[in-house]
């Protein structure tokens, strides 16, 4: 028997036992992405003025603090919840570390460096602290199943043809951004939405670098590892691969919707794009395929901004 198939769902003789395992995998999916948004907008309510993703920061009050300090505390409790205490470490340590290091970028004053400076590096330390919130989630919420970490994650390359498993994904996303031209759903973007990339550049002191490896780099590790390497996994476990292709995409395009603008043409394009990022990880168990792509994706959308 294979290590973790405990909590496989395909148990044709043990069908109420079955739906319990598919219970417990739908609600780790939940729990995880309902973590991530407690962590997320906890760190941007008690630290709104270090928010790397474009929207308008506000003076933090009494209020927002608490508020901030009530989410962190649920996601702790959601982790505890549906983990257990020894598996919420790293969501523990997350809040811990992160809390710390923003605090710090806020007394961060060394005199003898200029205030634009002092701004980018602040915004810097935000948006690495952010982004690690989804990497702290899933190896939580992985952590609760009998399995190494490393396999559980989709984190090993793909074992058989592996030009093929980055090729195909690639060419996916090739004919996916070829075709969408020609759509009804064109341009994506609406002249009059905010570009979050821009307003990104600029919190990182018009450094494309910086700029660059956050949205090409950073980003993509973080959310692949959350969105496909956990989440795909999980639902498949519970809906099978297309209704787990289609739900994943669908969360992954919500999350990306801009606050400031709503345009239903960017919603479809990026569930496209997640259909493709989750077909590669469904079809080579390894989510560095769908990294590749969305690195690339990402790294396009940065350059035509700045």
């Amino acid at each position: 028997m294979s290590h973790g198939s405990e909590y496989s769902p395909n148990r044709g003789n043990l069908p109420l036992l079955a739906q319990r395992d598919r219970l417990r995998f739908l609600a780790l999916a939940i729990g995880a992405v309902l973590t991530w948004v407690c962590l997320d907008t906890s760190f941007s309510l008690v630290f709104p003025e270090y928010h790397p993703l474009g929207f308008q920061s506000y003076q933090p009050s009494t209020l927002s603090f608490v508020i901030g300090l009530a989410l962190a505390a649920t996601a702790i409790g959601i982790s505890l919840l549906l983990t257990g205490l020894s598996e919420s470490r790293y969501v523990i340590f997350y809040v811990l570390a992160g809390s710390l290091t923003l605090a710090a970028a806020t007394q961060l004053d060394f005199g003898f460096i200029s205030s634009a400076t002092l701004n980018t590096l602040r915004n810097v330390a935000s948006a690495i602290v952010t982004t690690f919130a989804l990497v702290a989630t899933a190896a939580t919420f992985a952590s609760a199943v009998p399995e190494d970490l490393t396999a559980q994650l989709q984190l090993r390359l793909p074992e058989r043809r592996r030009v093929l498993a980055f090729a195909l994904p690639i060419a996916a996303w090739l004919a996916l951004i070829f075709v969408w031209p020609f759509t009804p759903f064109n341009p994506v973007i609406h002249p009059e939405a905010p570009d979050s990339v821009a307003n990104i550049h600029a919190a990182f002191g018009i450094n494309p670098f910086l700029t660059i490896a956050y949205i090409a780099l950073l980003i993509p590790i973080a959310e692949e590892v959350l969105f496909r390497g956990l989440i795909v996994p999980y639902l498949t476990k519970v809906t099978g691969a297309i209704h787990a292709i289609i739900w994943s995409a669908l969360v992954f395009a919500i999350f990306h919707i801009d606050p400031q603008y709503f345009s239903i043409n960017q919603v479809l394009f990026i569930s496209c794009l997640g259909i493709v990022l989750a077909i590669a990880v469904a079809t080579t168990r390894s989510i560095w395929p769908g990294m590749a792509v969305h690195a690339i994706n990402n790294a396009l959308v940065s350059i035509q901004s700045i």
